[in-house]
């Protein structure tokens, strides 16, 4: 079976970590992997195993004008396209929103290439905007299938979009964790002592990270031996350390960015909040 995979990046996310264990995994039973990202490889997060195949565009960025935005996903779907042509796969499988439309749209003079897109966030947390909506309306259509997450991400994909064939299947989870690094211990953030909250995950507006805070704000003179720390990295980190300041809670929840022993942390952990 030779099988690629296109997503965004390979930076520290839960999509990215599902893209690497699933890699990992179909490697191990002897399939061929490609993944293909936009991004290139100096920003990957997740490290791969030599057998599997590594294909950066570098072709990340959406900034600029229509024009600019415009010609630059022409030449992300002509590069896929081409990549295609180049690898023969016998599946192509999409990671998230916008690497579903240009696999789609990449994928269609490649009759013999069983395309699948994937979400995993439920869409309406996180639209994409007027013209990336129309075209995940029209494009999923073209795909074999697209796999959700949840039965509720089913049902809005099934309504929302043209997809043919919805199903289910939950992120895979595999234990313990592999670690990389880099590694930070619970000692060299928070005094081991105290009770930790923990929470993981992208610093992105859809995790809601900055509700956790606020609820956390109305707990801490309560629970004054607790401690919350947020695991990941993202663009809200100036707003979340903003708000923690505002607060007076910067001594008390801690942001201590990409970590690559996370399973140490689950297991040391008092409490987790998702």
């Amino acid at each position: 079976m030779r099988l690629l995979i296109f997503i965004y990046s390979l930076e520290m996310g839960g999509a990215e970590r599902v893209t690497t264990n699933l890699a990992n995994h179909w490697v191990a039973r002897g399939w061929e992997i490609t993944i293909v990202t936009l991004a290139s490889t100096s920003t990957d997060f997740y490290k791969l195993p030599p057998g599997i195949k590594r294909v950066a565009f570098e072709l990340t960025g959406d900034s600029g004008n229509l024009l600019t935005r415009f010609s630059r996903n022409i030449r992300r779907v002509k590069e896929l396209r081409r990549t295609l042509r180049e690898i023969q796969p016998d599946v192509a499988l999409a990671m998230m929103s916008t690497a579903n439309v240009i696999l789609s749209l990449a994928a269609r003079r490649f009759p013999n290439v069983c395309a699948i897109g994937s979400e995993h966030t439920f869409p309406p947390q996180l639209p994409l905007g007027a013209i990336w909506e129309a075209l995940r309306h029209k494009t999923y259509g073209q795909l074999a299938a697209v796999v959700a997450l949840t039965q509720e991400c089913a049902h809005w994909i099934g309504a929302h979009t043209s997809a043919r064939r919805v199903s289910v299947i939950p992120n895979p989870a595999c234990w313990p964790l592999p670690e990389h690094v880099p590694k930070k211990y619970r000692s060299e953030v928070c005094a081991p002592e105290r009770q930790l909250l923990l929470a993981v995950g992208r610093l992105n507006k859809e995790k809601n990270f900055e509700l956790l805070v606020e609820v956390f704000s109305h707990l801490a003179q309560k629970h004054p031996d607790w401690d919350l720390v947020i695991l990941g990295e993202g663009p809200e980190r100036q707003v979340l350390e903003a708000q923690l300041k505002a607060k007076g809670l910067d001594k008390r929840v801690f942001l201590p960015g990409r970590i690559g022993n996370v399973g140490e942390w689950y297991q040391q952990a008092d409490l987790y909040v998702m």
